[in-house]
């Protein structure tokens, strides 16, 4: 680490937050590639709080495309991870 870094202990935690999110992001990805309808009724249980009823219109779909947004997700956030170790 940089003594610039050093200097500045709010930024070192705010990349240690940026590390936990990234950490968070690669677990809920891998949740949504692995387990779509896992997730897909994780995101219905949360809208039931605000009184909302979401159901897929055509669910082969919506596994497809939570599996690939969980990917997308996943690399994103490893990505995040990866820079916030590195710099």
């Amino acid at each position: 680490m940089t003594a610039f870094l050093q200097d500045l202990p709010w930024l070192f935690l705010f990349r240690i937050t940026l590390i936990f999110l990234a950490i968070k992001g690669i677990l809920i990805g891998l949740l949504s590639f692995f387990m779509p309808s896992y997730s897909i009724a994780l995101y219905q249980w949360i809208m039931r709080f605000c009184n909302w009823r979401v159901e897929p219109i055509d669910s082969a779909k919506e596994i497809n495309s939570t599996r690939f947004l969980g990917i997308v997700l996943s690399v994103l956030s490893f990505v995040i991870g990866y820079l916030m170790l590195r710099f």
